[in-house]
């Protein structure tokens, strides 16, 4: 899941006809080198998948005869982007009629009016699926945010409210510096923040001794849709972190 701040985003992809003996074990060399860094969910540790990906396919494509049968570049802003499936065929534009191809369980189908379910007409093809999201739900993530939040936690039922709100500024830091949210997610983040901080769950802070800010912030980033975080006039870093002080 990636934010957007604005911009374009480009969509480039391709479907790649491939003749070679040793094409599985090739394969098999770029999905376990891709696999072992698939557990790195924050936007500053995607390089080394960017770079698996890039060299992996150079492997593929060296590894015998290769031929472009599809490819598709496209760009995107916020008014064009949207949910929903993108189907690229070899066939001519004549040929397709974009009202009879349907998705279905087992893929791309065709469908007549009035008639059943049929199988494509032969034919190379891909079928892209994009989701569009205005809001994140994977806050826990976020190591740099949960971590200083966690702390704030513990040393808030501690009564240590200097380092509580040490740890609180870092991670008000770490939410307005960080390039995994957009603007509407970090005003929800903040003000969910800021609402469990005023009204804390019975027992969320008095467990504090355990690791508590999956907890703290999956809470929080659900107290507060985006219509609500939209209608919460914009805040500066330094006004932000004054009001979330005095909470401490």
């Amino acid at each position: 899941m990636l934010p957007f701040n604005g911009g374009t985003i480009t969509l480039d992809c391709g479907l790649v006809s491939l003749k070679a003996n040793d094409i599985i074990e090739t394969f098999a060399g770029v999905v376990s080198d891709l696999a072992s860094h698939l557990n790195a969910p924050q936007i500053s540790q995607l390089t080394s998948v960017a770079t698996s990906v890039a060299s992996g396919v150079q492997d593929l494509l060296g590894a015998g005869d290769a031929e472009t049968v599809l490819y598709l570049h496209d760009a995107f802003d916020a008014s064009t982007l949207t949910s929903g499936h993108i189907f690229l065929s070899s066939l001519r534009q004549d040929e397709v009629e974009p009202s009879e191809v349907w998705m279905s369980r087992d893929g791309a189908v065709r469908k007549e009016e009035r008639g059943p379910y049929k199988a494509l007409r032969p034919q190379d093809y891909i079928v892209l699926r994009l989701e569009v999201t205005s809001e994140r739900d994977d806050w826990r993530s976020i190591s740099s945010i949960a971590k200083p939040l966690d702390m704030t936690l513990i040393y808030r039922a501690q009564g240590d409210a200097a380092k509580a709100r040490s740890n609180l500024e870092q991670a008000i830091v770490a939410i307005f510096s960080s390039p995994e949210l957009t603007d509407l997610d970090k005003k929800r983040i903040v003000e969910g923040i800021r609402k469990q901080l005023q009204n804390p769950l019975p027992g969320l802070i008095a467990a504090a001794e355990e690791n508590r800010s999956a907890d703290f912030l999956e809470i929080a980033a659900k107290s507060v849709s985006s219509s609500e975080a939209k209608a919460v006039a914009e805040a500066t870093f330094s006004d932000v972190s004054n009001e979330m002080m005095r909470l401490i």
